[in-house]
């Protein structure tokens, strides 16, 4: 098993007196020098630690900073290079966000990408050989723990301009080039991996779901991830950010079918008639690279997720949420045939309360089922005579007979 901790768009900020830039982002990089902030970032540590989690790689897929602020910048890279000692993680990973480029040239005359390349380490939190390459070539594969990790940077294109008045201006969406997507296919099929990860900051297709007019999407990203599965005939665990809004589905495809990890934010709120479904959050997934624990599926994991409650703490993310505490995903039957199986499961143990832990030691491919498959699979047992008492962790659940 491999475990990631994932903490998307920080959108850390330097406090101006320009009253025409209020945001309501939690990370102040002014916070801890004069105790006007609480910075939530400061206690993941140790709710990790409380949990007994164990951290391999630490991801953020992007927009460290707010508005490229050079001094926001150093400050939310410092904290999270503070956690990646703090957690023991072996792997600092970050990927360049629309944020995080100076686009509109307001710190810079000529460099969009200059404070990013200043950071110390290396930004994206690779070795200098390395993030040399990530800057160079648009990507740069990363191979450790049985996984192979695409960092895509989405935002490459940023900061280029044209007198063009038909020319779309580019920080406007993100982007993958044919050019690069030819360079990543060869690079990748002479080393076959059953679990690979496209990390990146952009969402790879448009997302109607949330927005009726949504054009910040990674132009080719569709093309990439059609590509990916098939030129290495695997699903692939997708892990984005910058629409700050949680969700976990999976991707369209006949043959193929990624898992889509939208992250949200650690720190920046929606606003409007979304704030109530996009709840600042960060994510501890479980990765299962046995493959004889899944039932031939990939990529599976389990996701335990908190959210910024009472903007005071963090607490476990309930089942109403997109993404909460303890969902699965990866492993795709239908909700009837899980109902019938854990049915039988219950039948065959003859205890009046049966734990889905329980369940899940019998048969360990239950539990990646992503939480609206669950949704249906408690409703269906009814149809047996079982209720499911739902827990703030789906393990924690338990059946009973009506």
């Amino acid at each position: 098993m491999t475990k990631l901790l994932v903490i998307s768009d920080l959108h850390a900020y330097t406090p101006t007196t320009d009253r025409g830039y209020a945001p309501s982002f939690l990370v102040n990089s002014k916070s801890e020098k004069n105790g006007s902030a609480i910075n939530p970032l400061s206690s993941i540590p140790e709710i990790l630690a409380s949990e007994g989690l164990k951290v391999d790689w630490i991801l953020c897929p992007g927009d460290i900073a707010d508005r490229a602020d050079p001094d926001a910048q150093a400050f939310a890279w410092g904290e999270l290079c503070r956690i990646k000692d703090a957690v023991g993680a072996d792997l600092l990973l970050a990927t360049t966000g629309n944020h995080d480029v100076d686009s509109r040239l307001k710190h810079s005359d000529y460099d969009p990408k200059g404070s990013l390349q200043s950071l110390s380490p290396p930004f994206p939190g690779l070795s200098e050989a390395e993030a040399d390459r990530f800057w160079a070539r648009n990507y740069v594969i990363v191979k450790r723990h049985g996984l192979r990790l695409v960092n895509l940077n989405s935002s490459a294109f940023h900061g280029y301009h044209s007198d063009d008045n038909k020319t779309k201006v580019e920080y406007l969406n993100g982007r993958v080039s044919g050019r690069t997507i030819e360079n990543l296919l060869k690079e990748l099929t002479p080393d076959p991996y059953t679990t690979n990860i496209l990390f990146t900051h952009h969402h790879l297709v448009r997302n109607e779901e949330i927005y009726e007019q949504d054009y910040s999407e990674m132009q080719l990203g569709g093309k990439l991830l059609s590509e990916l599965c098939k030129a290495t005939s695997s699903n692939w665990l997708v892990i984005h950010g910058h629409q700050h809004y949680p969700l976990l589905k999976y991707g369209a495809g006949t043959t193929h079918q990624p898992v889509i990890f939208s992250a949200g934010s650690v720190t920046a709120s929606l606003t409007g008639p979304l704030s109530a479904e996009a709840a600042n959050q960060f994510y501890h997934i479980t990765l299962e690279t046995d493959l004889s624990k899944t039932s031939g599926w990939g990529p599976c994991g389990v996701v335990r997720a908190w959210h910024w409650a009472h903007r005071r703490r963090w607490e476990r993310s309930p089942s109403s949420f997109n993404i909460p505490y303890g969902t699965g995903f990866g492993f795709r039957d239908t909700a009837a045939n899980v109902a019938t199986k854990i049915a039988g499961i219950f039948q065959a143990a003859a205890k009046p309360v049966l734990y889905l832990h329980e369940v899940f030691e019998q048969s360990p491919h239950l539990e990646y089922l992503v939480k609206p498959a669950y949704d249906e699979v408690f409703t269906l047992l009814r149809l047996h005579g079982l209720t499911c008492i739902r827990a703030e962790d789906i393990r924690e659940s338990h059946l009973r007979t009506t």
